[in-house]
């Protein structure tokens, strides 16, 4: 997943748990988000984990926090291809692929190409 994707996706999430958050008088976003970054004290830790056991759309809130936090928190990495002839009892071999490299390849061929049409048009061939 891009960067801006992920970005995105962490906005859309962050403003839909924000809002299903002020939908509950008593428990607000930013006592979910402590209660999720380990920042709350002993009191209000266990006033959020009773409610977690009778509501279910919190404990679902609180998950999908955690799977943001831990989705934002994996490296972007550049994407990889599976190599194929790769065999299945070993790990997966991946090749890392260069995005740059892969632009400046398609450029050169590309003008490769203008270049031998160009040619062949003078020619008259």
């Amino acid at each position: 997943m891009s960067a801006d994707r992920r970005a995105a996706l962490a906005r859309l999430l962050h403003d839909a748990l924000r809002r299903a958050a002020d939908e509950r008088e008593d428990l607000a976003y930013e006592t979910i988000e402590a209660y999720v970054d380990g920042r709350l004290g002993d009191v209000d830790r266990e006033i959020v984990d009773g409610r977690l056991e009778d509501e279910p759309s919190l404990r679902d809130e609180v998950a999908d926090l955690r799977a943001l936090r831990a989705a934002l928190a994996a490296p972007a990495g550049p994407p990889v291809v599976p190599v194929p002839g790769a065999a299945a009892s070993e790990a997966p071999a991946v090749a890392r692929v260069d995005v740059r490299a892969l632009v400046a390849v398609i450029v050169a061929a590309t003008l490769i190409a203008l270049l031998v049409w160009n040619a062949i048009r003078l020619t008259g061939g």
